[in-house]
């Protein structure tokens, strides 16, 4: 990994596998520049890694040590050019489609007292899962037949910004697959890790679509990627991704100002605009101007929004008024409706039912249902009763 200069005061370290690390967690955006091959480069294979990638918990079930076994007897049995590790792995993925394992988000609870017990359950029982499920399953059954395995973390698929040449993955890209260790025959004591994803067999079109997999419902997900296409593919989703990928670009675009703002763009800023000898006095009198300028129209933007009546409101203050004039305490500044209106009540029990009424009907418009319909047809419906409403100050009850 190289980190840019911005980001030069992460460290990274390497672990055996090439698997590289920070030195601290990152809290904030981080450009860094990477290579990408079709496989993993060719290392040195260390006898305590391998004994670390063959390790199977104590408390494993004898079904899937035996079912381990099993899948490499019958690899060895298979004999051909390809590498033992890939004939394995071909086990134990056709062992996945005849036992037809199926693939879902929501598999749930599988009730284990511990993770090989849960493991145990997931394979000779329940059957159905999702990439974190059956990335553990494949490495587990790997190393009980004698094979280093592992798991692996990060993030599959994607969308290609046509516009701005870069790919976009989401979070919902997050996937889990596994790696077998593959020895080199033509070279002693060294190999590669090959990526094997067991999703391939039992949910093929996950690795078609990417994330966008998980938003289908199981039926959807049960189809071919020819279908999904002839299904899903609209002139509106089309257009709705071209102005996502345009929007997108955009705020790329701003991100990479922000991690390319320092003292160096600045100089060359104001080299651009003939202000590089400028003395500095001016300079600050330029910034200050442009805070100026800013603050200023946001103060308006702001002023703008705090003038817009909300009519709805507006006709409830206005009910609330004809009471505290007739001589009712104000309104306290935490006091709900319902509370207003009970001591409202009390005051004038004579008028109890009409103002409990008034106030049930406001806030039915403001909260209920209709607070989804347009404010002024809510206080045009409200108005009504508000204006037809009145209340003398001789009308208060001698008993309350």
């Amino acid at each position: 990994m190289t980190l840019d200069s911005k980001s030069n005061r992460i460290s990274t370290k390497e672990r055996y596998g090439f698997i590289y690390e920070t030195n601290r967690e990152t809290i904030s955006r981080l450009f860094y520049v990477g290579v990408s091959t079709d496989q993993a480069p060719q290392q040195e294979s260390g006898a305590t890694a391998d004994a670390v990638m063959l390790q199977v918990p104590d408390d494993l079930d004898p079904r899937i040590l035996a079912l381990g076994r099993e899948l490499r007897a019958k690899a060895e049995a298979a004999a051909g050019p390809r590498a033992l590790a890939d004939r394995v792995s071909n086990e134990i993925l056709d062992w996945f489609v005849v036992q037809k394992f199926r693939y879902t988000k929501e598999p749930g609870a599988l009730q284990g007292a511990s993770g090989s017990e849960e493991l145990a359950k997931f394979l000779f029982e329940k059957k159905k899962g999702f990439c974190e499920h059956y990335a553990a399953a494949f490495a587990t059954l790997a190393r009980a037949a004698g094979v280093p395995a592992r798991v692996t973390v990060g993030f599959h698929g994607g969308k290609f910004n046509e516009l701005a040449d870069y790919i976009i993955v989401r979070s919902m890209e997050a996937h889990a697959w596994a790696e077998v260790w593959r020895e080199d025959p033509s070279a002693p004591n060294r190999g590669r890790w090959t990526r094997v994803d067991p999703t391939s067999v039992i949910a093929p079109l996950r690795l078609r679509i990417g994330g966008d997999f998980n938003l289908l419902d199981e039926g959807l997900q049960a189809t071919s990627a020819e279908e999904y296409q002839r299904r899903v593919a609209s002139l509106f989703e089309r257009m709705s991704l071209r102005f996502e990928f345009a929007w997108d670009a955009v705020q790329m675009k701003w991100n990479g100002f922000l991690n390319s703002y320092d003292f160096e763009f600045q100089r060359t800023l104001l080299s651009s605009l003939g202000l590089a000898d400028a003395p500095r006095l001016l300079l600050a009198a330029i910034a200050l101007v442009g805070v100026g300028v800013i603050v200023g129209a946001l103060s308006f933007v702001l002023r703008r929004r705090s003038k817009k009546r909300d009519p709805l409101l507006s006709e409830w203050r206005a009910f609330c008024r004809k009471l505290e004039k007739a001589g009712l305490e104000p309104r306290g500044f935490s006091e709900g409706p319902l509370k207003f209106a009970q001591r409202a009540s009390e005051r004038w029990p004579v008028r109890a039912e009409q103002i409990r009424l008034m106030a049930g009907l406001y806030c039915e418009l403001r909260y209920g249902p209709a607070s989804t319909v347009d404010s002024a047809k809510s206080a045009k419906k409200f108005r009504h009763s508000v204006r037809r409403f009145s209340i003398e100050a001789s009308s208060r009850s001698t008993t309350s």
